[in-house]
């Protein structure tokens, strides 16, 4: 009996291992050196500003002289076409953040380089040269988003609030930007983080 009360609770002990093994290895680093063009950063659930609460932002540039990204999952009820009236777009409008909140710009999905575009990762590029983004638009990608605004930081302030807790930095993917149900991405990722530090407090420490 006591042999297979061990079997029992070796097999349960080795199944949440590796069920939290498998979450590590979708989950976030808290390490500054991991921030990068590209990177998603995610707000931790006790971040202290009001702007950024429960944020998810793709970081379109990151060097010395600060960083720059795009809020992913602010979607609003407007279209497209309110503030590029020529789209005539019916797509969602998302708010990327509240920096140059006037500034409209978009992220698009393509195979090859978007004229007057920077390339964010392998296949995705953002467009804030306002011509050239009436031209892309004209003929609608199968994929993209438009965004009002944008996020920034000085040199050194992003790095600082992550050191202080206040992000998790996840490898950024299409998947993430594209995601259906944006008012759910945040939680979804802050479950992979948790899921990432109860590993490892399970973990033994010698």
């Amino acid at each position: 009996m006591s042999s297979v009360l061990f079997r029992l609770r070796s097999g349960g002990i080795l199944f949440l291992l590796v069920l939290c093994s498998a979450a590590a290895t979708l989950a976030q680093s808290d390490d500054a050196r991991k921030l990068h063009a590209g990177s998603v950063i995610v707000a931790a659930s006790d971040y202290p500003g009001r702007v950024y609460p429960q944020s998810v932002i793709l970081l379109t540039h990151y060097g010395p002289d600060g960083a720059a990204g795009i809020m992913l999952n602010r979607k609003t009820p407007l279209p497209v076409s309110d503030v590029l009236p020529a789209s005539k777009l019916s797509s969602s409008l998302y708010l990327g953040g509240p920096a140059s909140n006037h500034a409209v710009q978009a992220i698009v999905q393509s195979v090859s380089t978007a004229p007057q575009a920077s390339r964010v990762l392998r296949d995705l590029f953002v467009i804030s040269d306002q011509s050239s983004l009436e031209k892309t638009l004209a003929q609608p990608p199968a994929q993209f988003h438009v965004y009002l605004g944008h996020c920034e930081w000085g040199a050194g302030q992003l790095e600082g609030e992550v050191e202080d807790g206040g992000w998790y930095i996840f490898a950024g993917h299409s998947q993430e930007v594209f995601d259906e149900k944006p008012e759910s991405l945040w939680s979804r990722l802050i479950t992979r983080a948790t899921s990432k530090v109860l590993f490892a407090g399970l973990t033994p420490r010698h």
